[in-house]
Order: structure tokens, then C-alpha cells, then sequence
């Protein structure tokens, strides 16, 4: 018998929705934010019992790894998200994963400001880069036994952060 998966209520403003709807991306990247918003990431918590796992905790830390560990909170890549924030976003206040979950779970990113560069990027597209490099990286690690860095991961982050901005700019 699995524990029950806890659901965060998610409360979805339309404004919100409409800026993220209207936010052009892969559709793998917006698989992940579907999965991701109906908490359907594939986490050990969400998974252990399917794939059979003997346990749903993190092999970083000896955490349950749930929807939040996975991608925000495990101390293993709070160094990637600290990175990123840096080379992306204008600081603010000090960076609390909990509260950048919180805003991505409600799709309200909008205290969130890009540092000036040429980079033709929304704030989804921002987090949604650094999303999907994390979430890439531990599923390499899984099922491949790839182990990637934090400077490999917000590389990985960077580059796709480029990448969309030239599709974008080419638009």
C-alpha cells in the first residue's frame, strides 16, 4: 500500500492561463507544464508503485521525492536555481524555492523580471528552460545512469534559453 499523492489546489487566475496559453514552446516543454500544473511529473512518489521502485525517496537526500522535491526544492539543485535566477532574472529578494513553486504551480510569474539582454524571451519561456533541463537531468540519471553537474544542467538551461530566442526572434 502506497501512501496517498497529496494534490496542491491550484487556483488559476485567466490571466494567468492566457499569458501561459499564448507562451510558445516545444510541445514536450508544455507536456511538462501539464504535467507539472496536475501533478503528474514523474516523481518517485507519483511513480515508485508503478514502476515497482522499493521506495519513493530521493537519491540525493533521503527525501520523499514529490512533485516539489523533484523539481524545486531537493538541495541537490538549489545551486542550479540560484545559477539561473542569476544569469536570468533581476534580483528582487532572496530566493525561496518554495515560493518560486508556488508561482509556477498558480502560473503567476509575474513578479518575476528578466535581466536586459538581446534575448527575445518571455518569463514562461525563461522557466520553462530551467525546467525542463532539470527535469531532463534526472530522468538521464535514472534511466541512463548519466550523471550531469549544476553547471551542466543550467548550460542545458541556457542553451535552450537561446535557442528560443532565436525561433523567437526569426517570428
Amino acid at each position: 500500500d502506497q501512501p496517498p499523492i497529496s494534490r496542491p489546489q491550484v487556483a488559476l487566475e485567466q490571466l494567468h492561463m492566457a499569458s501561459f496559453l499564448h507562451t510558445k514552446m516545444p510541445s514536450a516543454a508544455r507536456n511538462l507544464w501539464f504535467r507539472l500544473i496536475h501533478n503528474k511529473v514523474s516523481a518517485k512518489a507519483n511513480t515508485a508503485h508503478i514502476l515497482r521502485l522499493p521506495d519513493d525517496l530521493c537519491i540525493n537526500c533521503g527525501v520523499r521525492e514529490t512533485t516539489t522535491h523533484f523539481l524545486f526544492t531537493c538541495p541537490s539543485i538549489e545551486e542550479v536555481w540560484i545559477n539561473y535566477f542569476a544569469l536570468v532574472f533581476v534580483p528582487t529578494e532572496p530566493l525561496r524555492l518554495g515560493s518560486v513553486y508556488d508561482n509556477v504551480m498558480a502560473l503567476n510569474l509575474s513578479s518575476y523580471r528578466l535581466l536586459d539582454s538581446d534575448l527575445k524571451i518571455t518569463v514562461f519561456e525563461a522557466f520553462t528552460c530551467i525546467l525542463t533541463a532539470i527535469w531532463r537531468a534526472k530522468w538521464l540519471f535514472f534511466f541512463e545512469s548519466v550523471d550531469s553537474s549544476n553547471e551542466s544542467i543550467t548550460d542545458r538551461a541556457m542553451i535552450s534559453l537561446r535557442r528560443l530566442s532565436s525561433l523567437n526572434i526569426c517570428n
